[in-house]
């Protein structure tokens, strides 16, 4: 395949299409693995304290991230990104790394399209039987990784009730007490 039908695909299977170029791709047969090693094309990244953008590039370094498996072959992704000086006097950071936040949270190991559906397994099965249907689908995760996935889930915000009912009870006579509030229009526990 020439080498230009192979960057319209990888482009396809990117976790971001606008802001990565594909430099190589390396297949591991023994391992059933593919490597794709990719270069950020942010034209100025800009700093996360003060949000200036800045051209003058004070390093480079190469993060590694896992990602969707192609049809049961596992997937690196091997991002090579800037190391920036802040352009702002008065910002506190000097240094900041450039950062993509479609591609993959800062220090994350896996990418965000990854954890998204490692996340949405642990919220539906759980801690082990989500790390058995992990394995099966080839992403690889314990389910603490996967618990922790489901922990970091935003939760939406719960409309004010209208009609609050309390019960006061007591787990031991005279010793343990608690009360519950319950929103009795939806039937929900607050």
């Amino acid at each position: 395949m020439p080498m230009d039908g192979l960057h319209v695909i990888t482009s396809f299977l990117l976790p971001s299409q606008t802001d990565l170029r594909v430099d190589r791709v390396v297949a591991d047969e023994q391992r059933r693995t593919v490597t794709l090693k990719v270069t950020s094309t942010q034209v100025a990244p800009t700093c996360p304290r003060c949000a200036a953008a800045s051209l003058r590039v004070h390093s480079t370094y190469t993060r590694t991230l896992a990602d969707l498996p192609w049809a049961d072959v596992g997937v690196r992704v091997r991002l090579h990104v800037r190391k920036c000086t802040c352009s702002s006097a008065t910002c506190s950071r000097q240094i900041f790394c450039e950062r993509l936040p479609q591609v993959a949270r800062p220090w994350a190991r896996r990418t965000a399209r990854f954890a998204a559906q490692q996340q949405r397994i642990g919220v539906a099965l759980g801690g082990a039987a989500g790390q058995r249907l992990a394995e099966d689908l080839d992403h690889a995760a314990s389910r603490d990784t996967l618990l922790r996935l489901v922990r970091r889930t935003e939760m939406p915000d719960a409309p004010t009730p209208r009609i609050l009912g309390v019960d006061d009870w007591a787990r031991r006579k005279g010793q343990t007490y608690g009360t519950i509030l319950i929103d009795i229009e939806r039937g929900t526990i607050i």
